[in-house]
């Protein structure tokens, strides 16, 4: 990077002079106090002071409003840590997951009848038009009604894509009281089963929030704009849904399917790619040299479970063993990132690994909203990054 940077700055562009600040390169116009940073990536640069969560890489922890993820999963159900997200509070009274719920039954005669036009999209347009067509349709502007209405659509797009005509009605209206539950039953049509119902709720817990990513400064750039929350959580949706991103979740998803159905030997696999030099997905991340937090929460409750793992469950975490004697990850301080895990809750909930990174775009609607609305109590201005004219 470092010898394109010198003949661009030098050669190409010489009213620029070139000074290095760790890692990061700052151009300084010849005669003029202003500086333009050249930080491909971003990777160096932030563009906000956000008030909604922490990540600690050395640790290393993630925490929600200064409560660790791994706390909240086990003690807490979504909606409660959804309203914490968006509001930066904590209440146990059921206001905010009512709501919830009220909102997303009420969207599902329209989100039906969207269907009906686009059906064979893949989960992830699907949501992204039903959080549209909600914005469209939307009546309230509070904080609480306009997260409600945007994480409802969402949710009534996932029972909608399982069950089209409405087969599910009865099975609905008996699960009014919990929104993880009302999800459950919407799409499978059956009273949820512990298992399934905690496997999901930890799901979309886990994942309801992470930081400055990719897709959060989609979302924090429409705000910057003055758009509005439809419009940002929708330009989420679309940067999460990439496969460096969360997308790659449905292709770790999918890579465990064909193990499972194929029987190949996990060390030949591994050593398979590391000899084409193919990328392993559901390994590393760009923040962490040690395990993410998510991750060893959901390894740390597969090996208690040993003795009752499915087959797709021990792929997994023998992928996971394996991946500890490679060398080379070892040396790179590459870790099990939560690719690897994240199907498997969600296959013990019911769904199937295509619908992977949807589920997860549900789940951080919350952190999208949190940001959403963080963006505008700073009053940050327009995001207007420039660029070096070569």
């Amino acid at each position: 990077m470092n010898t394109t940077l010198n003949t661009f700055t030098h050669s190409a562009n010489p009213e620029f002079s070139e000074q290095k600040i760790g890692e990061t390169t700052v151009l300084r116009k010849q005669n003029d106090d202003s500086r333009i940073i050249l930080d491909p990536g971003l990777q160096h640069t932030a563009v906000c002071i956000s008030h909604v969560g922490k990540i600690n890489p050395l640790i290393p922890q993630i925490s929600y409003r200064g409560y660790d993820v791994q706390t909240l999963a086990v003690e807490n159900r979504f909606a409660e840590v959804a309203h914490l997200l968006i509001e930066g509070e904590s209440k146990a009274d059921g206001a905010f997951e009512r709501l919830l719920i009220a909102s997303t039954i009420e969207r599902l005669p329209a989100t039906r009848a969207l269907w009906s036009s686009m059906p064979d999209s893949p989960l992830t347009s699907f949501e992204s038009a039903a959080v549209l067509l909600a914005g469209a349709d939307a009546k309230n502007t509070g904080r609480e009604e306009t997260s409600a209405y945007v994480i409802g659509a969402m949710a009534a797009a996932t029972m909608v894509f399982h069950d089209p005509i409405g087969q599910h009605t009865n099975i609905i209206d008996s699960n009014r009281d919990d929104f993880v539950s009302l999800i459950l039953a919407g799409c499978f049509g059956q009273q949820p089963k512990a298992a399934a119902y905690k496997a999901l709720n930890e799901f979309l817990i886990l994942h309801a929030e992470h930081g400055m990513n990719c897709s959060t400064l989609a979302v924090r750039t429409v705000v910057s704009t003055g758009g509005e929350a439809y419009d940002a959580i929708v330009a989420g949706i679309a940067a999460f849904k990439g496969p460096l991103h969360g997308g790659a979740s449905r292709i770790v998803g999918e890579i465990l399917d064909i193990l499972a159905a194929s029987g190949e030997d996990i060390e030949r696999f591994i050593q398979r790619k590391l000899d084409s030099k193919e990328r392993i997905h559901g390994f590393g991340h760009r923040i962490y040299r040690k395990e993410d937090p998510r991750a060893a929460f959901m390894r740390k409750n597969l090996e208690c479970e040993q003795n009752h793992l499915s087959r797709y469950e021990k792929i997994a975490l023998s992928l996971a063993q394996a991946a500890i004697r490679i060398e080379k990850f070892r040396e790179r301080g590459i870790a099990v990132n939560p690719d690897l895990f994240n199907g498997l809750l969600l296959r013990r909930a019911g769904f199937v690994s295509s619908e992977n990174t949807a589920l997860l775009c549900l789940s951080r609607s919350a952190g999208w909203l949190a940001h959403h609305f963080d963006s505008i109590n700073t009053k940050e201005p327009l995001l207007r990054p420039q660029e070096l004219s070569a």
